[in-house]
């Protein structure tokens, strides 16, 4: 066989396996990334796949190339591809391999973050409930049995991309392993070094043909990246740690996520505008924005107190639209930075020196044959003018300008475009046929634990229900005001003889400290009062998503986690914890499945008055064809708390209680401000086209846990006005 033939043969060989695009080298050098051999600035977005839908991604795509990227990144979401061990799931917005072609139909490469620890304010940061239940388990640590479940689940994950790698002519540029550990490690000790060392080796050792990264903290052999809001304040450290390797930022915040019960986050436009030059100036050349594209936390996946809308202040929002200003904003800088890579990507792995203005004010020179320009940066937060090559230029605080041959001007990161959007809520399609039905208090089957003492009730649930009854019967000798539970990790509703009395605080701090602390000591008035005589109590916690970091559990580990009540529970003075329990998991109507196929188990009323304002009932809704094209949300007005449906698809959680000044937690990020509301944090929740039903029926189920007024509950179409 001659030479050329053997290639050839190779060349069918690897296009019949993988398709036709032809395989591309990836590595990296001191400078950036490289692909085959090429340097590659990387502007990226990151879009999260489950948190869109299919609908979706083609122009989510389209706007992100428009915009001057030239990839995206995305998580893979363990959790909900095998929500059950050995069962798994690639299907709907779960097709990840469908995603990935999606973008390379745009040209877009993609990074590519398994995991499987992905934190992404999702329940365990992505690791799936049943993980916990494997004997003798510890979370991202050097313990076997989860190195065992961890391999097993990267392993199936590189297989299943494997035609999508670079190496293979796909578009997945990076593959990353853990995630943010350099964080954390400190809750794991030694066995934490041991642990991250093994995923490093065990990545290496699937030979994927693709470099493996590691975000915030690595084992040598895999490039670290950064995370935070200013990636330039890292790169000192970074470059300190690993001489040889590129300046890769996994995560510019361009804003925050919310929290339940509190404001929504926002980040100012000409600030995530200095941090990405302020970042390439310094001589980073790989960037990605977390979020491009926040999207929605469909179903009960975000962790603990997170809301089921996802915005992130994104440039596009969380129904794929642009977010101006800050998207036409950051689109006209990647413009700059597209035009002028191939200075940015010269060298030899030196890296700029800055140049000294004043005290926080510098100066980076960039040259090559044909183009030479320089960046003013202002580090400090108030307006400075500069004197740079006997030319005067005014510095807003926190900005960086850029100027051509020390002359001209001509980007501004704090010179905004006068264009802003607005989102207009239009009224939508009709709801009708109005009904609903009771959920009765618990005991109601078989299934109920009888304990001494309550416990935690993830050992039941299995996180399939944020729902657990807690049920007792008691006598007290003296006057009762409040109940107090020393140990619960929800919101509890507490029922004193089968009526609705109050629930415990509705604003929670994220940060509660260990398990066993009074972080986690929670407490229920009783307005009325209780004289003494015999009650039966009855309460009902409801979750509001899991731990996902341990840093919110003060070191404590994932795998422990704890929800419901598991400590001491006192009526007034009195001492309840010990006595004859009844445990029960989830609601009636979880468990006829009446929000889907179960529907029709239970008897639904059309005298809507009868349930106005009254807890613990399910309604149901219906509206006809959706013809327009504008996105659909609900808006759960004249409701208070609950979990809503649409098709039998759970669109998540909604809480339309008043919002409380302020951030969640006492970490004040001063990037993020949280803009005063009236109203709820979120009012409207996402109907993709995905879930509607293909023929003229649609039906919305709602399960109310405090009461309102279901008649108020309306559709609406979201359009976009634009301010000049």
């Amino acid at each position: 066989m001659r030479p050329y033939q053997a290639v050839l043969i190779l060349i069918v060989l690897v296009a019949q396996t993988y398709g036709t695009s032809i395989a591309r080298k990836v590595s990296w050098d001191p400078v950036a990334v490289t692909v085959n051999g090429q340097r590659k600035l990387i502007l990226s977005g990151s879009i999260h796949y489950p948190r869109s839908t299919p609908s979706m991604w083609d122009g989510l795509m389209k706007k992100t190339v428009e915009a001057g990227l030239n990839t995206i990144d995305t998580y893979v979401f363990w959790h909900l591809h095998e929500p059950v061990k050995g069962t798994f799931d690639w299907s709907g917005n779960l097709d990840l391999l469908q995603f990935l072609k999606t973008a390379q139909k745009y040209k877009l490469d993609v990074i590519l973050r398994i995991g499987p620890y992905i934190c992404a304010e999702i329940n365990y940061g992505g690791f799936p409930a049943w993980l916990k239940e494997v004997e003798g388990i510890q979370f991202r640590t050097f313990n076997q049995p989860f190195m065992k479940e961890m391999g097993d689940w990267v392993s199936r994950v590189v297989e299943y991309v494997r035609p999508q790698l670079s190496i293979n002519g796909g578009n997945v540029l990076l593959l990353q392993i853990e995630n943010e550990y350099g964080d954390q490690i400190w809750a794991h000790g030694e066995l934490g070094k041991k642990y991250i060392q093994w995923c490093i080796d065990f990545a290496e050792g699937l030979k994927a043909g693709v470099p493996w990264i590691m975000c915030q903290g690595s084992a040598g052999s895999a490039l670290n990246t950064v995370n935070g809001f200013y990636g330039h304040e890292k790169l000192g450290k970074h470059w300190e740690l690993y001489p040889d390797q590129p300046g890769v930022w996994t995560e510019n915040w361009p804003g925050w996520f919310d929290f339940w019960n509190y404001n929504h986050n926002t980040r100012g436009t000409a600030d995530v505008a200095y941090s990405v030059l302020r970042f390439f100036a310094m001589g980073g050349t790989g960037m990605n924005y977390y979020m491009w594209h926040g999207g929605t936390n469909f179903g009960r996946t975000p962790s603990y107190l997170v809301t089921t809308g996802y915005d992130y202040d994104a440039p596009l929002d969380e129904y794929g639209n642009p977010h101006d200003p800050k998207h036409a904003q950051l689109k006209s800088l990647h413009t700059f930075l597209n035009d002028n890579q191939e200075v940015f990507l010269q060298g030899n792995g030196t890296r700029p020196v800055p140049i000294s203005l004043g005290d926080k004010l510098l100066a980076y020179e960039y040259s090559s044959d044909n183009k030479k320009f320089s960046l003013l940066c202002n580090d400090d937060d108030k307006y400075h003018q500069v004197t740079y090559k006997n030319k005067q230029f005014d510095l807003a605080g926190k900005s960086v300008v850029w100027v051509n041959n020390g002359v001209d001007v001509v980007y501004n990161t704090s010179n905004l475009p006068q264009r802003t959007t607005r989102q207009v809520f239009n009224r939508g399609p009709d709801l009708t046929d109005l009904k609903y039905t009771s959920e009765p208090n618990a005991p109601f089957q078989k299934l109920v634990v009888e304990s001494t003492k309550p416990v935690e009730s993830l050992q039941f649930t299995k996180d399939t229900t944020d729902y657990t009854w807690y049920v007792t019967t008691v006598t007290i000798k003296e006057a009762a005001s409040e109940l107090v539970m020393n140990r619960m990790g929800d919101i509890a509703h507490l029922f004193i003889n089968d009526s609705y009395v109050s629930s415990s605080s509705f604003y929670l701090k994220g940060e509660r400290g260990k398990y066993d602390s009074d972080g986690w000591k929670q407490s229920i008035s009783i307005p009325s009062g209780l004289n003494a005589g015999t009650y039966k109590i009855a309460i009902l916690t409801a979750s509001v998503g899991l731990t996902k970091i341990e840093g919110e559990i003060n070191g404590d580990n994932l795998a422990d986690d704890k929800r419901g009540i598991w400590g001491k529970v006192t009526l007034g003075a009195l001492d309840i914890t010990v006595g004859k329990w009844q445990i029960q998991p989830g609601t009636v109507g979880e468990f006829l499945r009446v929000y889907a196929d179960g529907y029709d188990k239970l008897y639904w009323s059309s005298e809507i008055k009868e349930a106005e304002d009254k807890p613990l009932k399910w309604f149901s809704l219906s509206f006809g064809a959706v013809k327009d094209d504008k996105p659909l949300v609900l808006d759960v007005s004249g409701l208070k708390k609950g979990i809503a449906w649409v098709n039998g698809i759970c669109i998540g959680r909604y809480s339309n209680l008043p919002t409380k000044l302020g951030q969640r937690n006492e970490l004040f990020m001063s990037p993020v401000l949280a803009e005063p509301s009236n109203g709820p944090t979120q009012r409207y929740y996402h109907i993709p086209k995905d879930f509607l039903s293909p023929s003229d029926h649609n039906r919305i189920v709602l399960f109310e846990e405090l009461g309102g007024k279901a008649d108020q509950v309306r559709l609406a179409t979201v359009s976009y006005q634009t301010d000049p």
